[in-house]
């Protein structure tokens, strides 16, 4: 195994688990509740985790063995291994999905660094969602055109075709558009602040998400009314400050509780946060030769 995939690997896992351990996520499980699902946990999560750590460190060794090939070859490496990863997820959850958007997400952010550093390239943020944009160049178009013929659509091929939202292919293709301009400054510029607790930090950067994207989990549970609704209220805290105080996160938590009494849950939002931290590890880390 290459030297950094190890590295690529870990940051990865600390990545999930650090989403997992922010509290309070509107409408998602944490370590104040379950959220708004009755077949998963805090534990689920974590086991989940652990069971993926193997595979994003064959991501990244995958990016750094394909540096060299066609990023389309690249990319169908990639999705192969993605598969493989879902699968081990499933076992561990007994058939319970925690982490396939972040299995596809942060799947791919390994293997484009994994890509980078075996050419030589220092990591940066816009570096490896500029190589995750180029290995997945033209994916909606592709996956996207052939639905009418498939038997059994995912939950994000059915929004699709319902809403015309890309979802996570489209997060990718566009190089993390979202992470990259508003989770990403946020928690960057918290973090170099100081003197903010670390939990603040990163629910203030999901909310960030929430304000911006339109979640594919929140449109299949309900419709374009709820996920306009969602936006507008992560919209609203923001602007009242968000998390980065206590008055803040309190408003949060009283949010939190909403949502799960309307069975709102948005899972692309929380994949995304998982992404946001997995930029900031690898182009804040110093990884060896």
């Amino acid at each position: 195994m290459t030297a950094f995939a190890e590295q690529i690997g870990s940051l990865a896992v600390r990545a999930l688990l650090y989403e997992i351990a922010a509290t309070p996520k509107p409408g998602l499980v944490d370590q104040r509740n379950c959220g708004a699902h009755r077949d998963m946990d805090l534990y689920t999560f974590l086991d989940s985790a652990a069971a993926l750590a193997p595979h994003f460190r064959a991501f990244a060794e995958i990016g750094a063995r394909g540096a060299e090939e066609d990023p389309h070859l690249l990319f169908s490496r990639l999705q192969r291994q993605g598969r493989q990863a879902e699968q081990e997820m499933f076992r561990a959850t007994r058939g319970v999905n925690t982490h396939k958007g972040a299995v596809f997400s942060l799947g791919l952010l390994c293997g484009a660094a994994g890509c980078l550093l075996a050419g030589g390239r220092e990591l940066t943020a816009e570096g490896i969602c500029a190589k995750a944009a180029q290995l997945t160049a033209g994916l909606c178009g592709r996956d996207y055109q052939r639905l009418q013929h498939k038997k059994q659509l995912t939950k994000g091929e059915n929004m699709f075709l319902r809403y015309g939202v890309t979802g996570v292919r489209g997060e990718a293709e566009s190089g993390f558009l979202h992470v990259r301009q508003t989770a990403y400054p946020a928690l960057a510029a918290s973090l170099e602040k100081g003197g903010i607790p670390l939990n603040n930090i990163l629910v203030q950067a999901l909310l960030c998400l929430m304000a911006r994207v339109f979640d594919t989990n929140v449109l299949a549970r309900h419709d374009w009314e709820t996920a306009l609704y969602v936006q507008k209220r992560a919209g609203e805290l923001l602007r009242g400050g968000g998390a980065l105080t206590p008055e803040g996160l309190a408003a949060v938590a009283r949010w939190d509780e909403e949502l799960i009494e309307r069975n709102v849950s948005p899972g692309g939002c929380a994949d995304l946060l998982a992404a946001t931290l997995l930029l900031y590890f690898l182009s804040h880390e110093a990884f060896r030769a």
